[in-house]
């Protein structure tokens, strides 16, 4: 165990320059178990990050959909108030003897 943490001291110190009398067996294990936490635990960082991305565009698309369906209830009363207005104005229909002039507003 003795020459493989020299080999590993030694190998830090020139490839990363980290002293050789902070490479041992504790730092070794808390770097490990950072590691580990960090991107192979099923509560990682990166699994955090995922839900959290996630549970914002859910909440963004309940905001939408609540929206969505205040929308449909002002027209499902405008429905029930005045059918002939509804499908007049939703669906351009006329009678027989009427012309239609469709007057959209710019956004």
């Amino acid at each position: 165990m003795g020459s493989i943490m020299k080999l590993l001291q030694q190998v830090l110190y020139r490839h990363l320059h980290i002293h050789p009398k902070f490479v041992n067996k504790f730092t070794l294990v808390t770097c490990l178990f950072i590691i580990w936490v960090g991107l192979f635990d099923t509560h990682s960082f990166w699994d955090s990050f995922q839900l959290s991305r996630t549970i914002s565009r859910l909440e963004n698309e309940k905001v939408e959909l609540r929206k969505n369906i205040e929308i449909a209830k002002a027209d499902k009363l405008d429905l029930e108030s005045n059918k002939e207005k509804y499908a007049r104005e939703k669906y351009f229909m006329h009678k027989d003897n009427e012309e239609v002039f469709i007057i959209e507003r710019s956004k």
